[in-house]
């Protein structure tokens, strides 16, 4: 996730992102650190003040659920059917195998009488030597216990954690390319001349601290001491690299404006890279963004001085809009609408409102996806 602290004016932004050691770090620019209260440790939802942009990776839709239920219980009954089948003859060897067990008992037992007695003449003989016998239960937790020293001696040390050196105010770029640098899809098709910056970054954050004056430059930022917004930001760079490496954060969203007799009086399918959700209207303190989700796709209906005029109908009628995802992207990226426009005071403002964020979200009957 991307957060931003402080006012619309002076503000800063910080990523939150999730390592491969399965831990939350915070990367302030040039400083990672652990996340002290580890989201979502506890509940499968958390809370924030500062959240902006979120993202989610699409995981199993409920269709290959089911289809692989079947499938488990297909298999189940198969295993069923078979243990029944053979259970009848594994009644009849119960005789044979109960003498054929008794046989190996005898065995075993005449081969550890065996072993104690050459245990025995062992013993004897350290004895005659001068030395100490040794017990062979001691010998095992010796060899045991050096192995585990030996296992701790070649566990290799936990990977660090890098940043992006600020070069002004760009905390806005380096909040989002560690959220980027996190989503491991990219990563594999970074190979088009475009693609070669943001590729060589990934590549040195493994390692070190980046600087990120050449992506500034191949962006065409041009004042690094003024601060953008993070969310035009990441669609500037989505737009800039080849469409391999960002078709996984594509969805296209469709709008039907139909009227009262169900003619269509607007149709429109549009690509989207952000799904912006409001954050006005929220009858609660916290703003939920499960619920906001919902809402997004609930119709809008057109009565009164708001009737839209159908052409079919030749006149103004009542309407209803729907919004409807018709392609869900791979990865679901958020925008929080914090900064808005106030026609009543006719400028721009900040919410700084509770956001309830959850661990995973569901596209009715579709997609179901879980936080990145």
């Amino acid at each position: 996730m991307v957060n931003h602290m402080g006012s619309l004016r002076g503000g800063h932004y910080t990523a939150t992102v999730l390592f491969e050691d399965n831990t939350w770090y915070e990367c302030n620019d040039d400083h990672v650190s652990k996340v002290k209260h580890q989201p979502f440790a506890e509940d499968r939802t958390f809370s924030s003040r500062t959240v902006y942009l979120l993202t989610y990776r699409a995981t199993e839709s409920n269709i290959s659920l089911e289809m692989k239920q079947n499938k488990e219980d297909e298999v189940q009954t198969r295993d069923d059917n078979e243990k029944s089948k053979h259970q009848s003859e594994g009644e009849e060897d119960n005789t044979e195998e109960n003498s054929n067990n008794k046989f190996e008992e005898l065995k075993e037992t005449n081969s550890k009488d065996s072993c104690e007695r050459l245990d025995d003449e062992s013993k004897t003989e350290i004895e005659e030597q001068g030395e100490k016998p040794k017990d062979s239960c001691e010998q095992h937790l010796g060899d045991e216990t050096e192995i585990e020293k030996e296992e701790q001696r070649v566990t290799p040390p936990q990977r660090c954690h890098h940043g992006l050196y600020n070069q002004g105010a760009t905390c806005y770029l380096n909040s989002v390319l560690q959220v980027l640098f996190m989503t491991t899809e990219i990563h594999d098709r970074l190979n088009q001349q475009p693609d070669q910056e943001l590729r060589q970054i990934f590549m040195d954050l493994k390692t070190k601290t980046c600087r990120t004056e050449n992506i500034t430059k191949s962006l065409k930022i041009e004042n690094v001491y003024e601060q953008h917004d993070a969310a035009e930001c990441l669609q500037e760079i989505l737009h800039h690299i080849s469409p391999e490496a960002s078709e996984d954060f594509q969805g296209q969203l469709r709008d039907t404006t139909k009227c009262s007799k169900d003619h269509i009086i607007n149709e429109e399918t549009n690509p989207f890279w952000t799904l912006p959700l409001s954050l006005k209207h929220t009858p609660d303190t916290t703003y939920s963004v499960e619920s906001s989700f919902e809402r997004t796709f609930q119709p809008k209906t057109y009565t009164g001085d708001n009737m839209v005029y159908c052409n079919d109908c030749k006149q103004e009628t009542e309407a209803t809009s729907r919004c409807e995802m018709v392609e869900a992207p791979q990865i679901l990226i958020f925008l929080l609408k914090r900064f808005d426009f106030d026609y009543n005071t006719r400028s721009h403002s900040k919410s700084d409102c509770c956001v309830e964020v959850p661990c995973e979200l569901q596209l009715k009957a579709r997609e179901r996806y879980s936080y990145l």
